[in-house]
């Protein structure tokens, strides 16, 4: 049942980020009806459940019948199964407890933060940074709740000291690598890397501290290495051709999360 509500809450949160993105890029307030991006025909109820409705129209819109792009499914469906896979991750934590549903709400609302800023640097090679402060905002005061609580559990035996901050240590990797990527960025007049990503590798350090953030940035730019090698021989590309960064930086830290969370 739990993983069932995740995933119907999944699409529903799926259905927002999609809109999120395009009223983001457009700098349209989040209210108001949702409208088709093509002839801004308002989207009738029954026209805008998550992934049916799509399915339903055979992905046209209703109203001047042009193509829907496969990228409102594929993401609705990507926060669907985040959401159960962040359910799961925590089950062994007691389901009545206030431990359980804070983490398993830090963790979707994390998943939702950075699906949404994966996908607006797909689509823009930009980075939303208010979905970035969103991140780190929320992250800064969950490893702060998590070092309160094993320091209120382990304080009278002398077992919980400074080197198991978790918030302290997050922010060392986070801080480091967002030098890095700061010099990086400013050296190379952001041709090889934007400012946003310094700013997010900043907010994924805070979260898998280090060297998990090594491995999440080692991955990340493998994967880009063998994707730019890839399209180059398919002659689809050439070394001038630009890769977002952010969603590989993203594939690499779920990676390494996924590792800490279920290892």
């Amino acid at each position: 049942m739990l993983s069932l509500t995740l995933f119907i809450f999944g699409l529903i949160f799926g259905s927002f980020a999609n809109a999120l993105v395009w009223r983001l890029k457009t700098e349209q307030t989040l209210g108001g009806r949702s409208m088709c991006p093509q002839c801004r025909a308002t989207i009738r109820w029954y026209d805008n459940i998550p992934v049916l409705s799509f399915l339903w129209l055979r992905g046209k819109c209703r109203a001047c019948r042009k193509p829907i792009s496969w990228r409102y499914p594929v993401v609705e469906l990507l926060m669907a199964i985040g959401f159960v896979f962040m359910g799961r991750s925590i089950l062994g934590l007691p389901f009545e407890s206030v431990d359980f549903w804070i983490t398993l709400i830090f963790w979707c609302m994390l998943w939702f933060v950075l699906l949404v800023i994966a996908v607006f640097d797909w689509l823009y090679y930009e980075i939303p940074m208010v979905m970035l402060w969103i991140g780190l905002g929320c992250s800064v005061a969950f490893e702060a709740w998590r070092d309160w609580q094993a320091w209120h559990v382990w304080r009278s035996s002398g077992l919980w000291g400074w080197g198991d901050a978790r918030l302290v240590w997050g922010l060392a990797a986070g801080i480091g690598a967002f030098a890095v990527f700061t010099l990086l960025s400013k050296g190379t007049k952001e041709h090889w890397m934007g400012w946003g990503d310094a700013w997010l590798v900043l907010l994924l350090g805070l979260v898998v501290s280090w060297p998990g953030i090594l491995w999440a940035i080692t991955i990340g730019s493998g994967v880009g290495s063998l994707l730019g090698v890839t399209m180059i021989l398919a002659h689809r590309s050439n070394l001038q051709t630009r890769v977002p960064f952010a969603p590989l930086l993203i594939l690499g830290f779920w990676l390494v999360a996924g590792m800490q969370l279920f290892g």
